[in-house]
């Protein structure tokens, strides 16, 4: 298989990993707070790749200038993201929350072709419209069903909302600084300067949360499970697939993986938390895979015409040999 195949398989295995983080944080908040939920799950990630990014930084060091580059990445990718994302999830449903995070990969196309000036053919473009048209079906069910004014609205879940909105923003921002760093660093070194970032911007968070607002964490098999997932499968695996991805695809290619978060959200859902998946769910879900389909065969389609166009270059030593079967012949 090519790279191409190996960064489509790792971006679909990483839309699996986060799609269920949802309702596994959902599960692990009402023990462990958010703020020190992540401190936590920053320090088992943080040992699981330091031997992995020590091996690394010693072949390849960091450049002291691009520190305030890995700094911002490290803020937006883990601080920002993390932060409003559990944040918002304290307050809103965990169907709502993987709903929200599908507008994430509109935003990275809009980037990546503003900031990164990225240009995406015709069977991509055909795969984000029917891959948001099936994200807006979804958003939208409570509408067809005239649930709108149910009494599950409430203050709180709009604020959880916009927070979770938020989050998806400081991910776009995260997407475009690791593009740019990417061509010097490898996913290891980011990923693990990015937790470390993580780690020194969090850590006052969590004592002012412990000591000042006393929301004391709870150890039980539930917070533990919990914690194990979102420490080595989302963040260390997850993040570490995501950046080894993106340096093999283009940010817009990236983004349009997230439409398939919420196809796993809503199962993984109903069987941690008991939400429900509506029947109407189910079309939108059908039409945004068949989008992330079409738009993947845009990307091995371009990719296709760019190999078709590079010169061939044939070894002297071919070109050799057939020049003696020739002489032979004659």
């Amino acid at each position: 298989m090519s790279a191409r195949t190996y960064a489509v398989l790792a971006l679909l295995l990483t839309s699996i990993i986060w799609g269920v983080a949802g309702p596994v944080i959902k599960l692990t908040l009402p023990f462990l707070p958010p703020f020190t939920f992540i401190f936590f799950r920053l320090i088992i990630a943080s040992w699981i790749f330091l031997p992995l990014f020590l091996r690394e930084h010693k072949k390849h060091p960091i450049d002291e200038r691009d520190f305030p580059h890995l700094f911002l990445a490290g803020l937006f990718g883990i601080t920002l993201n993390l932060g409003l994302l559990f944040l918002g999830l304290e307050k809103t449903s965990a169907i709502e929350g993987g709903l929200i995070g599908a507008t994430t990969p509109i935003l990275l196309l809009l980037a990546g072709w503003w900031f990164l000036k990225e240009k995406i053919n015709r069977k991509e473009k055909i795969g984000t419209i029917l891959a948001l048209l099936g994200t807006l079906f979804i958003v939208f069910e409570p509408v067809f069903r005239g649930e709108l004014f149910d009494h599950t609205f409430s203050p709180d879940r709009t604020t959880g909302n916009l927070l979770v909105l938020l989050g998806n923003l400081a991910w776009v921002a995260y997407t475009i600084l690791s593009k740019e760093i990417s061509k010097k660093y490898s996913a290891l070194m980011i990923t693990f300067v990015s937790i470390i970032i993580g780690l020194i911007t969090f850590l006052p968070l969590s004592l002012m949360e412990v000591f000042v607002f006393h929301k004391i964490p709870v150890f039980n098999p539930t917070s533990v499970i919990g914690l194990l997932y979102m420490s080595i499968l989302s963040l260390g695996v997850a993040y570490f697939l995501f950046e080894w991805g993106l340096r093999k695809l283009e940010a817009c290619e990236t983004g349009v993986f997230a439409y398939l978060q919420p196809v796993f959200t809503f199962p993984a859902a109903y069987l941690i938390l008991g939400e429900l998946t509506p029947t109407l769910l189910w079309p939108g879900i059908i039409i945004t895979a068949l989008g992330v389909i079409i738009a993947t065969a845009g990307m091995y389609h371009r990719q296709g015409k760019k190999m078709a166009s590079l010169p061939i270059h044939r070894p002297k030593i071919a070109l050799r040999r057939r020049a003696h079967r020739k002489k032979a012949l004659k």
